[in-house]
């Protein structure tokens, strides 16, 4: 940034400054905000509570775990219960051989 940038840039921020009022003014809006607003963040904390929305939901969670929980389970037993059964290897064993016989059929044709 050149000398007469920032001449300008130091004039345009000059007239934006505010007074030692419009500061103090601007600092009890904050204020002002923030008690607005933590009023408002207590009272829906305090109506969740009363409403007994907040142990609803901990409990539909809870629920929701088990559940995924025992459904994981029974996927794994069955997951087991095929590999064990060796249904993967005779039903890939039948197609090997359905493949054989049919490369067979069309060397004979």
């Amino acid at each position: 940034m050149n000398s007469s940038n920032r001449v300008r840039a130091r004039g345009h921020k000059a007239s934006r400054e505010i007074t030692p009022e419009q500061a103090a003014d601007k600092v009890k809006d904050v204020a002002r905000t923030i008690r607005e607003v933590s009023s408002t963040a207590r009272d829906t904390v305090k109506k969740f509570r009363e409403s007994g929305a907040i142990t609803e939901l901990a409990e539909a969670v809870h629920e929701a775990a088990a559940s995924t929980r025992d459904t994981a389970k029974e996927i794994s037993n069955t997951a087991k219960e095929v590999r064990d059964s060796h249904l993967a290897a005779n039903t890939a064993s039948a197609i090997e051989e359905t493949a054989k016989a049919a490369g067979e059929t069309l060397r004979v044709a």
